[in-house]
């Protein structure tokens, strides 16, 4: 192998070897960054990240091994899309893509260079930068065939894996149970709903409540299960209040709600819900003006609401067990919520007694040694005075109850982070808040919040927006990807088609941005700038495939236009005798490649044709071999004759 067939295999291999590390890179780093994976088992990113470091140390120098090496990638996406997906994962598979790619093509390069035939010093000029563009046109074809593919194929397969039990099983994250000797780790931020502000003004310390806890035995907090009721669902929309309370005065709020998957029956709403919108046909209600699914999902959830915001929730009278203290309560309990609420006349001012010395008096940590009491109240309250806001809110209540006031915990998530991008209040999974609601002076249920606020760490600016567009990005992948369904096809090509319409009636009515109106509708000019973009790329990724054609025809012309102008080269004789041949193709004559031009007259069987043949070939041999410039413009006289012809 020569010098330059040396050089090139070099290259080519330099090249295939870091598109197989930056693949198993990216398998590693989408196992990494899916949720389940990260949140329920970390060590399977890990070895995923030593075992693809170690297979290309061991693999990545032979060539035959690169096929294993791009499965083994192949497979830790799968996998990560398999166990949550999301952007970072769709973004790791772009990169794997574009390195496939250019692995394959310097692979076959490298295979070419080592064999034995023979690689010009020429080839080698910009030999990277070639190779990328090979690369970055296949991956360019690849994803438009892709995307439209992905449109407008029917989209059956969440289905189909649903009823082969393929879809991800998610471990509940809300549960209507709460123990105390266990702490959910809560310190991985990842959201949990995103919150649209139809109407009206959202609150800084807005409560979603979630779940009504009123049964409590000293370690665990139940709700009442035995006490719902159906509510059924007409038109996709419910009212839920009585007239009494829809014409009450005070403030309300109007938003839409787009829940991640928990595999939870939960819904949280704010305040006292009055309407609620939602896709299912029936849904329950429990004590507490609580709303739950009548069965849970591992499916993204939309549903929308008008609430009414007051501080006192009027329905509902307390049970028996919003009093009921657990057995064994420690009697110290009962002695400081007595010396605490000393001089209070009502019950609203015992409650905020205690409240306040809570607040005070007590410090929030995660990490609390009341999880291995036996008592938790009571060690959180003689001996640790340091507890999650869970251990917090039973205190309360269980004080509360020593003084006869009915008081019952309550679960949901308090507040928000508002994303500047897109407008949403996100809730995260570092939201999740226990606070307590207590039955005070015969008016309703107040609420109360004892635990104390807990430090704000600041986060930089470019930290921030960046959280920012990751959360935008991921609203679209959940949006446009995983709940892309049938129905959601249909209706994008049914706005598809109506912005054709307008597309051709008029470009300004088009262009312009339009208010549909509703809960989460999609404005028609965003589907009619995808359609654009489309188009563009797809005319794009002609023009780029016929250049070469182009390039020659242009070269061509050029080349014509100067050996008309007197320019003439011995090498242009070449040039006008493939033209010739094209001519002649057409006519129906193909001239093999073993014949000489001379030889090649015999087969002409019109004498029109054969003559001008002849005539042209005698003033190619003059022009090749004999350097007369004078013979070139014989030979296009000759070409003219011909076209007429054809």
């Amino acid at each position: 192998m020569r010098a330059p067939a040396v050089q090139a295999a070099r290259q080519a291999a330099r090249f295939r070897q870091i598109s197989l590390a930056v693949m198993l890179f990216c398998g590693a780093v989408a196992l990494v960054a899916s949720g389940d994976a990260a949140r329920t088992n970390a060590l399977g990113p890990l070895v995923a990240l030593v075992g693809s470091a170690c297979l290309w140390l061991l693999f990545a120098r032979r060539l035959r091994a690169g096929l294993w090496l791009k499965t083994f990638a192949g497979i830790e996406l799968l996998a990560a899309a398999l166990a949550g997906g999301g952007p970072v994962v769709f973004l790791c598979f772009g990169f794997f893509l574009i390195f496939l790619a250019a692995s394959a093509a310097a692979g076959e390069i490298e295979r070419s260079a080592s064999g034995n035939s023979v690689v010009v010093r020429g080839g080698l000029r910009r030999f990277n930068l070639r190779l990328a563009g090979i690369t970055f046109l296949a991956v360019l074809g690849i994803l438009t065939l892709t995307a439209g593919f992905f449109f407008v194929l029917p989209r059956t397969a969440h289905a189909a894996l649903g009823h082969l039990g393929m879809i991800s099983h998610r471990e509940p994250f809300f549960s209507p149970r709460v123990r105390l000797d266990r702490q959910e780790n809560l310190r991985r931020r990842a959201a949990i709903m995103h919150v649209r502000i139809v109407e009206g003004k959202a609150p800084a310390t807005l409560r979603w409540r979630g779940a009504v806890l009123s049964w409590f035995d000293g370690r665990s907090w139940f709700a009442q299960d035995n006490l719902r009721q159906w509510v059924g669902i007409q038109d996709g929309r419910s009212i839920v209040a009585s007239d009494d309370q829809r014409r009450r005065p005070g403030p309300r709020l109007t938003y839409e709600v787009q829940l991640e998957p928990l595999a939870s029956d939960a819904l949280f709403l704010a305040g006292i819900p009055e309407v609620i919108w939602i896709g299912e046909q029936i849904i329950t209600r429990s004590p507490g003006e609580v709303y739950r699914l009548h069965q849970p999902t591992r499916l993204r959830l939309r549903y929308g609401a008008i609430s009414h915001l007051d501080p006192v929730l009027p329905t509902g009278s307390p049970l028996p067990a919003d009093l009921e203290l657990p057995p064994g309560i420690d009697p110290r309990v009962r002695r400081l919520a007595g010396e605490i609420v000393a001089g209070a006349q009502t019950s609203a001012q015992k409650a905020a007694a205690l409240e306040q010395y809570l607040r005070h008096n007590f410090r929030y940590g995660i990490n609390s040694r009341a999880l291995e009491a036996d008592d938790p109240v009571a060690d959180f309250l003689f001996r640790t005075r340091q507890g999650h806001c869970e251990l917090f809110a039973s205190a309360l209540a269980v004080m509360l109850r020593t003084q006869d006031i009915p008081a019952r915990m309550v679960t949901g998530f308090l507040g928000g982070t508002m994303n500047p991008v897109s407008g949403w209040l996100v809730v995260e999974t570092t939201d999740a808040h226990a606070w307590v609601e207590a039955y005070v002076d015969g008016k309703g249920w107040m609420t109360f919040d004892p635990t104390p606020p807990a430090p704000v760490s600041s986060t930089h600016p470019l930290l921030a927006r960046l959280w920012a567009y990751s959360d935008v990005a991921g609203m679209f992948w959940q949006e446009w990807v995983v709940s892309y369904d049938l129905q959601r096809q249909a209706a994008l090509a049914l706005g598809m088609l109506r912005s054709g319409r307008s597309l051709l009636g008029g470009w300004r009515e088009t262009i312009l941005p339009r208010r549909d109106g509703g809960l989460g509708t999609l404005p028609g000019n965003i589907l009619l700038v995808a359609g654009i973009v489309l188009g563009l790329s797809v005319l794009a990724l002609a023009a780029v495939w016929i250049r070469p054609a182009l390039r020659r025809a242009w070269r061509l012309r050029s080349r014509l236009r100067r050996m008309r102008g007197g320019q003439v080269q011995a090498a242009d004789a070449t040039l006008l005798y493939l033209r010739l041949l094209a001519l002649l193709k057409q006519r129906g004559y193909l001239k093999p490649s073993w014949k000489t031009p001379a030889e090649f007259i015999q087969d002409l069987k019109e004498d029109s044709v054969r003559e001008i043949v002849a005539g042209f070939t005698a003033a190619y041999h003059d022009l090749r071999f004999g350097g007369d410039a004078g013979a070139a413009l014989r030979m296009l006289a000759y070409l003219d004759r011909l076209g007429k012809l054809v």
